[in-house]
């Protein structure tokens, strides 16, 4: 069965400028799986595995979600990790957030739509506060650990770009020859005016 999720794409001047960031992070000979540029998203809501009947559903939640929410100001900002306050991180991220605060407002209720929307079909509850995020990298051990998080220092609040996101995408995962691959399954405008 196919493992799903929704999510926000990036324009490859974005991507760029993360992978910029990614090599200086690099340099610290930490233990990171590092994520191939071309794979940077934003997930709005991780599905897991569905049947085919699930998947239409699904595509019409999220159909459904665009049409209501307006085109995304959004900017990538800052470098952190997960679990937040902890000393050995376990996922490096780019911080997330709109660009102005009705950009933000519409990112969040894009997001509450679709987790509730995927709840009420019967889809695990996700854990946990929701943080806006793209994942730069997952450590494979703690080799050199302080080394990455004083790189990650100076990086905490530095942006890299701002960018209009005018549609959402729901994502097939797999695994292929070079590690993990995302093909989009559908993709809908973010078609709503924005209120003023």
């Amino acid at each position: 069965m196919p493992r799903l999720f929704y999510a926000l794409e990036l324009p490859e001047r974005v991507r760029n400028r993360l992978q910029e960031e990614v090599r200086r992070l690099s340099t610290s000979r930490a233990d990171v799986a590092w994520t191939r540029a071309e794979n940077y998203h934003m997930t709005l809501r991780f599905i897991g595995e569905t049947d085919d009947r699930a998947l239409m559903e699904l595509v019409a939640l999220l159909k459904d979600a665009a049409s209501k929410t307006p085109p995304l100001d959004l900017e990538p900002c800052g470098i952190g990790s997960f679990p937040e306050g902890e000393p050995v991180p376990h996922v490096i991220w780019s911080g997330v957030r709109g660009a102005t605060p009705e950009a933000d407002a519409a990112l969040k209720e894009l997001r509450r739509v679709l987790n509730d929307g995927a709840r009420s079909m019967g889809h695990r509850a996700e854990k946990g506060k929701f943080v806006p995020h793209i994942t730069l990298g997952r450590l494979r051990s703690d080799r050199a650990v302080q080394a990455l998080v004083d790189r990650m220092g100076p990086a905490k609040i530095r942006p890299f770009g701002r960018f209009l996101v005018r549609e959402a995408v729901l994502f097939e995962t797999h695994e292929g020859e070079f590690g993990t691959e995302y093909t989009p399954l559908a993709r809908f405008t973010l078609s709503a005016r924005k209120t003023r």
